[in-house]
């Protein structure tokens, strides 16, 4: 299973913006910002191009224009579509060790800040929810091998909070535990990346044997609240325009 949590996305105004600079074609832009003002408190409408630090914006509205030559851009390769890399999503996934070992594959442009199994691991017994125990369709599948892993890292963590801190015995049961952990064992993590990181990850796993990352691709091509960069993600093969 994977669970994704406290999403946000930051950069769009300037990646927009700065995807027109190679060619000085800003004023050509047609896309608007609803944005708040610090100094009288008002919501407005205002042109891309007119955004600034005493606006806060609260949605970009991406004219025609604007679209189809960031459209061409990407499909144009990673070089021209680099104003893509400019965009950041940021959200709370949860996910089994086994899909976190392939998601760090794509190390550019990313950071990930984990729960730790250094300091939190020994830090309470451990339950059949701590685990990706579940089938294709979400239903926990338990079985008596998987009651007696539990079991056995719960009697290892009890029996590492008995000792002294200073115990060498201690250290080996901790090495212990970490080395008897399943793969299936949930890790929680803020993760960071680039649209144009996501671009690559969706198109490499959409279609992955396991399922936690092929839901991770489903959720970059259905991001809440915008679909515009979403669709940016996914476009395939259209004629390039590069007005």
């Amino acid at each position: 299973m994977i669970k994704i949590e406290k999403m946000e996305i930051s950069g769009l105004a300037n990646a927009l913006y700065g995807m027109r600079l190679p060619k000085n074609s800003n004023l050509l832009s047609d896309s608007y910002c609803l944005t708040y003002n610090y100094d009288n408190g008002e919501i407005f409408t205002i042109p891309l191009n007119d955004f600034n630090s005493h606006n806060k914006i609260l949605r970009i509205i991406i004219g025609p224009k604007d679209k189809k030559l960031a459209e061409n851009l990407i499909l144009a390769g990673t070089d021209h579509g680099k104003w893509f890399r400019q965009i950041q999503l940021s959200f709370l996934l949860t996910a089994p060790m086994t899909a976190w070992w392939d998601i760090d594959t794509y190390k550019v442009a990313t950071v990930k800040n984990s729960s730790s199994r250094m300091h939190k691991i020994t830090s309470r017994p451990l339950t059949i929810n701590d685990f990706s125990y579940d089938d294709k369709n979400g239903k926990i599948i338990n079985n008596p091998f998987r009651d007696a892993t539990i079991l056995h890292l719960n009697n290892l963590i009890l029996k590492y909070n008995s000792l002294p801190a200073d115990s060498e015995e201690k250290e080996n049961i901790f090495r212990q535990i970490i080395q008897d952990l399943p793969q299936s064992f949930n890790f929680t993590a803020t993760y960071t990346c680039s649209a144009q990181t996501a671009r690559a990850y969706y198109f490499a796993r959409r279609n992955h044997k396991q399922k936690e990352l092929r839901d991770l691709a489903n959720f970059f091509a259905h991001l809440p609240n915008a679909q515009e960069i979403s669709d940016f993600i996914t476009i395939e093969n259209k004629e390039r325009y590069f007005k």
